[in-house]
């Protein structure tokens, strides 16, 4: 059925695991949009799956019924666990994640296979972000979030509909002429119905572009790709700023594993010493740590805290970062991309700063 404008918004919010066969978190969504008659923005995780596993996480839905999401038949796509609750789940708001890895192709003797699983266990690893933070098309997530913070719409927006030059092979004949087209002409009326339809995001910006035409409100090139930007649901901009943030945690811990080792914390790092509570009076569980202690002279000497215990932060514009060259390692590729400390909030698309 077609869902009158506001009706949603009194329906209240269901809780509810999705259960995925090599899908994409976003491309799921999507998907239970359509099925459901509801926007994208209607739906909120604590962060993406991976596409290439099969993944549950809890997501809620604005505006669907119990009896909706229970009828739902997809492929390699399930819902369970339905239940009623007050509000929506926020990017990061996970008490963390839980895997099960299964190696194909293991042709090292025995012994080696132990040594190597005993090394993981008593050694530990990077705890790195991979690939389904930044994404696997043609511009990845982190360079899109290196152009919202920078509030450059106009190249984010171009990044996003315009093809690179080297994957101009990669792609169907169609879909390269449209890109190739808006990217010589800018005209957004034409692009639009010569773009796929299963461009969601590319066709979702062009719209906007053609809507803003129509009306008249929005006259400049960049104002107008500032608008169909921030037109895009908060939780899709901010994951491509976490993604960017994401990336330089990658940056830095590379560094601080190459500079310091990893058999001890040094002075400088970051340690948290509490644990995850939970934020009392919230439907929707989210967790709060302590913040982060810095690693003192006497800590080293006595041996307080070990190198499990050392944690880099993902940057913000209220983030404590470490009290050595790290620290100002991350803050100078800041200075570097050329983005501000105080840009690193993504914000309602209502605020006029953007």
């Amino acid at each position: 059925r077609k869902r009158a404008r506001g009706e949603a918004d009194t329906d209240g919010y269901v809780r509810f695991s999705l259960h995925k066969i090599r899908r994409g978190t976003l491309d799921a969504l999507s998907e239970l949009g359509k099925a459901l008659d509801l926007p994208q923005r209607d739906f909120s995780v604590c962060g993406i799956k991976d596409a290439f596993a099969v993944t549950t996480q809890d997501v809620v839905a604005r505006g669907a019924t119990l009896e909706e999401l229970r009828a739902l038949s997809l492929d390699d796509i399930k819902v369970a666990d339905l239940r009623i609750v007050d509000g929506p789940l926020r990017i990061g708001g996970a008490a963390g994640n839980a895997f099960c890895l299964r190696a194909r192709g293991m042709h090292a003797p025995a012994e080696q296979l132990e040594l190597a699983a005993e090394r993981l266990r008593t050694r530990g690893f990077v705890n790195y972000y991979g690939m389904q933070r930044f994404g696997t098309g043609a511009v990845r997530s982190h360079e899109l979030g290196r152009h919202l913070l920078r509030r450059d719409y106009a190249a984010l927006l171009e990044a996003i509909v315009c093809l690179p030059a080297v994957l101009a092979c990669a792609v169907p004949a169609e879909e390269r002429e449209a890109r190739d087209y808006f990217a010589a002409t800018h005209d957004a009326r034409v692009a639009l119905r010569r773009f796929p339809r299963k461009l969601h995001l590319e066709r979702a910006l062009l719209a906007r572009l053609v809507r803003d035409d129509e009306m008249e409100e929005v006259c400049d090139w960049p104002a107008r790709c500032r608008s169909a930007i921030l037109s895009l649901p908060l939780s899709r901009r901010k994951l491509w700023s976490n993604a960017y943030y994401s990336f330089l945690f990658n940056l830095c811990a590379t560094e601080r594993v190459a500079r310091f080792g990893w058999a001890a914390p040094v002075v400088g790092d970051l340690v948290l010493t509490g644990s995850l509570r939970p934020i009392a009076g919230r439907a929707t569980q989210r967790y709060r740590a302590d913040p982060p202690s810095v690693v003192t002279t006497e800590d080293v000497a006595i041996g307080r805290y070990t190198i499990g215990d050392v944690v880099l932060p993902l940057m913000g514009n209220k983030v404590e970062t470490p009290q050595h060259e790290i620290g100002m390692l991350a803050r100078s590729y800041l200075t570097y991309d050329d983005i501000l400390t105080h840009a690193l909030e993504v914000r309602n698309s209502v605020d006029p700063e953007g």
